[in-house]
């Protein structure tokens, strides 16, 4: 059972480490971002609820961005659209788009794999079998 904690704990842990400097990015761009226009290049069929990447172009260099169907059904190819940056960065956020509950979301996560961590040391140094 105590493996399961530390196997558990690592992977958990792991997880929002891998994604952690594309969230603070984000996060940073939506304190700090300015508005900038975009030109639309490419829209996708949205057939999925959480939605697709549509392409665009910003100062010559395309790039894609995943928003909801409700965003690209009113979207075509060559529309203007709105979107948050910092000049440099590569991110692009929506208007409405909160990047600060996925930050708080991945350290929430973290946070439980610290606590299955802990339980696994716990585990190590009680001895099942000491009767209190």
């Amino acid at each position: 059972m105590k493996w399961i904690y530390l196997l558990g704990g690592l992977f958990i842990i792991l997880l929002p480490t891998i994604t952690a400097k594309q969230k603070l990015a984000a996060w940073k761009v939506q304190k700090h971002g300015t508005m900038v226009n975009v030109v639309v290049t490419t829209v996708p069929f949205c057939f999925y609820k959480r939605g697709a990447d549509f392409r665009f172009s910003y100062e010559g260099a395309y790039y894609s961005k995943n928003a909801p169907c409700s965003f690209l059904d009113r979207l075509h190819r060559g529309d203007t659209v709105q979107l948050k940056t910092i000049e440099g960065s590569g991110v692009f956020l929506l208007e409405k788009e909160n990047a600060e509950a996925e930050l708080f979301a991945m350290i929430a996560i973290a946070l439980l794999g610290i606590f299955f961590l802990y339980r696994f040391f716990s585990y190590s140094r009680i001895s099942p079998h000491r009767v209190h």
